[in-house]
């Protein structure tokens, strides 16, 4: 029904006083992913790691480097929300269009839904691949709308489903206010 949104953040160590004293150029950092999140970790060189003596009572992992235990500072390099197709295929359209959708879908559920599906042939952007595959998956949800709005369940989905055009509408014209998007 709803697509859940996923997020891919990359995470970077940063080193600065290292970075300061140090103007060679570092290795390319290694990715390891782990629950969803793409994180770099920059080995450190050989002379940065702790040298310490072989004893009994000391784990051999105890010599080698950890970036957790270091005192790095993280930084988030870039997010990324991951969406299923019926979420990507929602029309980035003007406000005052996805606000007049949101209310038919409100009154009538689906039929705002099923309008925005024509708008993707009239200059709508989405971020399916294709404007054929957005067209038909947002005619696809107006008919699971009207076809479930008997138990509810279409009448809820098509509401949310509005809020979402207005609020994609509102990155658009955000974005269109400061530049980024002609």
């Amino acid at each position: 029904m709803a697509d859940v949104a996923q997020l891919d953040v990359q995470v970077a160590e940063t080193d600065d006083e290292n970075a300061e004293l140090n103007n060679s150029p570092k290795p390319e950092p290694e990715t390891v992913k782990k629950d969803e999140e793409k994180v770099n970790i920059e080995t450190p060189k050989s002379d940065e790691t702790k040298q310490v003596p072989s004893r009994g009572s000391i784990p051999a992992q105890a010599t080698q480097p950890n970036p957790v235990r270091d005192a790095r500072r993280l930084e988030v390099l870039r997010v990324e929300e991951k969406q299923g197709p019926f979420r990507s295929a929602i029309p980035s359209m003007p406000l005052p269009l996805a606000i007049i959708l949101c209310i038919l879908n409100v009154v009538a559920p689906g039929i705002g839904t099923l309008i925005s599906s024509f708008t993707v042939f009239c200059g709508c952007q989405t971020r399916s691949s294709k404007p054929i595959f957005a067209f038909f998956y947002n005619l696809l949800a107006a008919l699971l709308q009207l076809a479930t709005t008997i138990i509810i369940v279409g009448w809820i989905w098509s509401i949310l489903w509005g809020m979402t055009m207005v609020q994609i509408a509102g990155q658009r014209n955000d974005r269109r206010m400061y530049g980024d998007v002609q």
